[in-house]
């Protein structure tokens, strides 16, 4: 079965995603815990509506000419900016998953945009009358953000839309512009900038993630770098890519795959920056069985990013099903295992947030994995992707979610082993890593005595 067009609706399709629940019957797990995840994901992935201003198609191009096309349309010209107000307004009464309260918003806020004649304004604005919903999965993102691009780049196969490229140059961003990760193969990986600087200038304007290097695709860029505190701000030339965030998103996972030898043991370790859809999981596989073979334990890095994370991601850790040994006739024998049955340990932060909490919640309550790090975002609700009139998204939760009964949202899953983590100007050090690195070589000592 294939995902349903754009036109899907959960009020009346719910027996789509149950018949997909169905079908992993084939999983040790028990049926509630499946169809609990499959349900948070389907919901953070394919959570698609027939409110007029939803995420639509565009078909009759090519490839090329899609991209170019999605791309000149994004901010059109002229706003009004009270109707595009009303428009965010009616998604909230109608869509948010608790009426009460999105009664109770709309009294307070219903004509919040009536005197705006700004884009700068409405945005924020916007912003701050959604985070009044106090609710994850619940915010405005306009081209002006990276954000913006990504969650497009999660939603546009399910709506048959066409992707989205940015100029990027691969890096995860606070809200003070300090590196928090460096996409591993990316361009500021290759410009040697680290985690913990903070960028401040680029072609010597104030710095800004879009804007800086909109247009400048595949051209040197001179970026201010302050790496100290007190330090100078030092020109690193850096030259951003033209891609679309999931891809950027995949060859991270791929190129920062790699086995860290402690101690003369082997310890494997993957960044997941996103786990939406089965691309991820597809990997993290290919790589267990290849590149990491003979790594003798994992360390998972779950921290920042998108979740969105399919059940699969427990079950790859599962020691339950059955080790099988071939022995045809005239042949070798062989083992055919799927199962990753070594020592896991798993990174978690403030950022590890929606699916990625759900599995995360999993494998500790099943002793699946350690968990080292902070406790994660509180973010378990179902969200859904809204197109506006002028091209802007508004990301709306729109269902509540239990995991095994348990409410996570505002909650979050707590770490077996807290480590905290000061990265800004930290001079590219990772102590949360550096500790899951540690711990993963004294769980390979702990299971050969």
């Amino acid at each position: 079965m294939t995902c349903r067009p754009a036109t899907f609706d959960w009020n009346t399709d719910k027996r789509f995603v149950y018949c997909r629940a169905l079908r992993c019957g084939r999983s040790v797990w028990t049926g509630r815990m499946v169809l609990t995840l499959l349900l948070l994901v389907w919901l953070l992935l394919t959570g698609p509506s027939t409110y007029s201003g939803m995420l639509r198609a565009q078909t009759g191009e090519t490839d090329a000419a899609k991209v170019k096309a999605a791309s000149a349309t994004v901010i059109p010209q002229v706003v009004d900016f009270p109707a595009l107000g009303k428009e965010v307004v009616t998604l909230v009464e109608q869509k948010f998953y608790d009426a009460e309260q999105a009664q109770e918003w709309v009294k307070r806020h219903s004509d919040y945009a009536a005197a705006i004649q700004s884009r700068e304004k409405f945005i924020s604005e916007t912003k701050r009358v959604l985070a009044d919903l106090k609710t994850s999965h619940t915010d405005y993102y306009t081209p002006d953000e990276y954000a913006y691009f990504g969650i497009w780049s999660i939603f546009h196969p399910v709506y048959k839309l066409p992707a989205l490229e940015v100029s990027s140059i691969g890096v995860e961003l606070d809200s003070e512009h300090f590196i928090r990760w460096v996409m591993p193969g990316g361009p500021a990986d290759k410009a040697g900038l680290r985690r913990g600087s903070q960028l401040v200038t680029a072609a010597g304007k104030p710095f800004h993630p879009i804007h800086s290097f909109s247009g400048h695709a595949d051209q040197p860029v001179i970026v201010g770098v302050r790496r100290h505190r007190d330090g100078n701000i030092e020109e690193v030339t850096v030259t951003p890519h033209l891609v679309v965030p999931k891809q950027e998103w995949l060859a991270a996972q791929r190129d920062g795959a790699t086995i860290v030898e402690i101690d003369g043991k082997r310890v494997a370790y993957v960044s997941l920056y996103s786990c939406a859809g089965m691309d991820p999981l597809n990997l993290l596989r290919e790589l267990l069985g290849d590149k990491l073979q003979n790594a003798e334990a994992l360390v998972l890095d779950f921290r920042f990013g998108w979740g969105g994370c399919p059940t699969e991601f427990v079950n790859l850790f599962n020691r339950q099903p059955p080790l099988l040994e071939m022995r045809p006739r005239a042949e070798q024998s062989f083992v055919m295992d799927a199962q990753w049955r070594k020592p896991v340990v798993l990174l978690i932060n403030s950022g590890s947030r929606s699916g990625k909490e759900a599995v995360a919640y999993s494998l500790k309550k099943h002793q699946l994995a350690l968990l080292v790090g902070e406790t994660t975002g509180g973010a378990v609700v179902a969200g859904s992707c809204f197109r506006l009139s002028d091209e802007s998204l508004v990301y709306l939760a729109v269902s509540d979610v239990r995991v095994d009964g348990e409410r996570l949202e505002g909650v979050g899953v707590s770490p077996d082993i807290s480590v905290a983590d000061d990265y800004r100007f930290n001079d590219g050090a990772d102590p949360q890593r550096d500790r899951a690195l540690l711990e993963a070589v004294r769980l390979i000592k702990q299971s050969v005595r």
